[in-house]
C-alpha cells in the first residue's frame, strides 16, 4: 500500500517511527484483488491548497489544488461498502451514470449492459458462506450471470471473488 512513486490518487501521511523520528510515506489506491479481500483505505478529508511559482516569464502564479482524485469505474470495481450510497446522475432526463463520494476520492460508476448481473452478483458475494449448502440450480444462476458479465469485457473484485467461489 505504500509506495516511493507517487500514483493517481495516492496520499501522503507522516508515520512515526519507534526512534520518535518520521517519514513521509505515500499510500496508493488499493488494488482491485485488495478490495476484493476486503481491505478498506482511512481516507483523508478533502482539503485544497495554493501553491505559487513563477512561470516561465519570471511572474508569480498561484494555483489552487485539492487532494481530491475521480476513479471513472465499473460498477464491478466500486468497493463494497460504498453500493448502497450510488447516487444516479441524470442528463436530460436520462441516467448518465452513477457517482459515490467517501471523503477525497469521488467514483463515478459508468454504466454497462450488465449492471443488473453485477448488483446480483455483489449481492451473492456478499452473503455467501462457505459452510452453507448450496442447491445446484442457484449456483449455476450464479454462474450464468458471471458468464454474462465477463462477455462484456467488465472486470473487477466482484467478478475476481464470484470466480473464486463458484470455481469450487
Amino acid at each position: 500500500m505504500t509506495t516511493t512513486q507517487r500514483k493517481y490518487g495516492s496520499f501522503r501521511v507522516t508515520v512515526q517511527m519507534e526512534d520518535g523520528q518520521t517519514e513521509k510515506h505515500f499510500v496508493s489506491p488499493l488494488s482491485q484483488n485488495q478490495i476484493g479481500e476486503g481491505w478498506r483505505l482511512v481516507l483523508p478529508k478533502p482539503y485544497s491548497y495554493t501553491v505559487q511559482y513563477k512561470d516561465d516569464d519570471g511572474k508569480q502564479v498561484r494555483k489552487e489544488r485539492t487532494n481530491r482524485a475521480y476513479f471513472k469505474i465499473n460498477m464491478a470495481e466500486l468497493p463494497p461498502h460504498l453500493f448502497s450510497k450510488m447516487s444516479p446522475v441524470y442528463k436530460q432526463g436520462n441516467l448518465s451514470h452513477y457517482k459515490v463520494t467517501e471523503r477525497c476520492y469521488t467514483y463515478l460508476v459508468q454504466q454497462s449492459p450488465v449492471d443488473r448481473e453485477i448488483r446480483e452478483l455483489y449481492h451473492f458475494v456478499s452473503n455467501y458462506n462457505s459452510d452453507s449448502y448450496y442447491e445446484k440450480e442457484y449456483l449455476n444462476h450464479y454462474r450464468n450471470l458471471l458468464t454474462r458479465v465477463k462477455e462484456n469485457d467488465i472486470s473487477g473484485w466482484v467478478v475476481f471473488k464470484s470466480q473464486n467461489i463458484l470455481s469450487h
